[in-house]
């Protein structure tokens, strides 16, 4: 099983089904398009989207049915649609696609999670894309807390 050695997260092992491409990259990282789900016990449910290209780019992640059970978007026709992914309905809780939150944990302040930009992760294809959801009464500044007392998302 390969392993990749993160700064500040040492050695992860993964399998190579949890190997993503981003055809896009991420915003601010678009040359980046090689990532991968590390995974520790230590760390669950959280995982952390690492970048095969250059590991010291990594993102602290959530899954978002953990988060936000009732989770959702719409991507219409004739919008803007990131490479990969088809009009539709995507939500939390589906089963064919995975919605990862990407949160920020300030050393002084309570965690965020960032519910207007989620990571999609198309599980079969091995495809990733961070969708903007423009005009989202979501908030990039979510607190974990209110989501996971239930409270309001936006």
């Amino acid at each position: 099983m390969p392993t990749i050695t993160t700064p500040g997260l040492g050695p992860f092992a993964y399998r190579d089904e949890d190997v993503l491409t981003f055809p896009e990259g991420l915003p601010a990282f678009e040359t980046l398009r090689i990532f991968v789900l590390a995974q520790a016990l230590e760390f669950a449910p959280f995982v952390f989207l690492v970048s095969l290209e250059r590991p010291s780019v990594r993102f602290v992640c959530a899954p978002l049915v953990l988060l936000a059970p009732d989770y959702s978007f719409e991507l219409l026709p004739g919008e803007s649609i990131p490479a990969g992914l088809e009009p539709g309905h995507y939500a939390a809780a589906s089963g064919s696609h995975l919605l990862l939150a990407i949160l920020t944990l300030p050393e002084h302040a309570p965690p965020t999670a960032n519910l207007v930009a989620p990571v999609l992760i198309h599980t079969a294809r091995r495809l990733g894309v961070q969708v903007i959801l423009a005009g989202s009464a979501y908030s990039h500044i979510t607190p974990i807390h209110l989501l996971a007392a239930g409270g309001a998302p936006c």
